[in-house]
């Protein structure tokens, strides 16, 4: 396997964006929770239905796979980074997985900062 400086950095970067989309919604949705074992049981299904979508992509064949799939959140962090890794740079697909992304990020912190200014979630009254 032969894989460029480039490729290393888009992954890197791709990787990055990845744990801020999950830290954002985590951060959101444990905000909600009263303890850590509440949490912990509110942030099961995000983690669970992740892995499900990133292993959906796993036999998947990118040089073949519509642009349509880069609107899935999840499978399209994961096509990129199979993508990446074979050496193709689609400016289509990335721009799409990273506005995706974006969005993601942007509406979870939005949505965090909404629970944070909530009494009731705060103080627990």
């Amino acid at each position: 396997m032969n894989i460029s400086i480039g490729s290393l950095v888009l992954i890197g970067i791709t990787a990055v964006i990845l744990n801020m989309i999950f830290a954002a919604l985590e951060l959101a949705v444990s905000i909600y929770a009263r303890s850590f074992k509440e949490a912990q049981t509110y942030l099961s299904p995000v983690t669970i239905i992740g892995m499900i979508v990133a292993y959906g992509t796993y036999m998947m064949d990118v040089k073949n796979v519509s642009t349509v799939m880069f609107n899935i959140p999840l499978a399209n962090i994961s096509l990129i980074i199979k993508e990446f890794i074979i050496g193709i740079y689609n400016p289509l697909h990335i721009t799409i997985t990273f506005a995706w992304a974006l969005i993601y990020i942007v509406a979870s912190i939005m949505f965090a900062r909404y629970m944070f200014s909530r009494e009731e979630v705060i103080f627990r009254t």
